[in-house]
């Protein structure tokens, strides 16, 4: 298994769901519900964000931004793609396992916290799911 030096990280991010769907369903299911950084597709659903399930399914109409689910990152790296690795394959990083996804990225496989998306708004850049994100890798760099 390679395992990723804490300087070739050089961000982190949620998946949106247009990523997400890329992705094989195996890939997504880790036994627990986590958001991603997406607004409810929905116009009937404001105050929503998407989320997967435990299973991987995608739920692009998702759940209200004031209940409390899973954050399962993804980390850009530097050069991760010079290495052929096949999607799914696991890497290490920051002492945690990961699955390739492709484009110099990995999806950690088990979630690093749970929390609200925010408590009014879907908008994933001013959201307070959006700073417990970057806390967490501020303190692994």
């Amino acid at each position: 298994m390679i395992k990723i030096k804490n300087e070739d990280v050089k961000s982190i991010y949620l998946l949106s769901t247009t990523e997400a769907e890329k992705l094989p369903q195996w890939i997504l299911a880790n036994g627990a519900f986590w958001w991603l950084r997406s607004r409810s597709s929905s116009n009937r659903f404001a105050g929503y964000a998407a989320v997967v399930y435990g299973t991987g399914v995608i739920d692009d109409e998702g759940f209200p931004v004031d209940r409390s689910f899973n954050i399962r990152p993804a980390l850009r790296l530097k050069n991760l793609d010079t290495m052929n690795l096949k999607v799914g394959e696991v890497v290490e990083v920051f002492d945690r396992m990961a699955q390739y996804i492709g484009n110099n990225s990995v999806l950690l496989c088990e979630n690093i916290s749970d929390s609200i998306f925010d408590r009014e708004s879907s908008n994933y850049r001013k959201s307070e799911i959006k700073k417990v994100v970057e806390l967490w890798f501020e303190e692994k760099k």
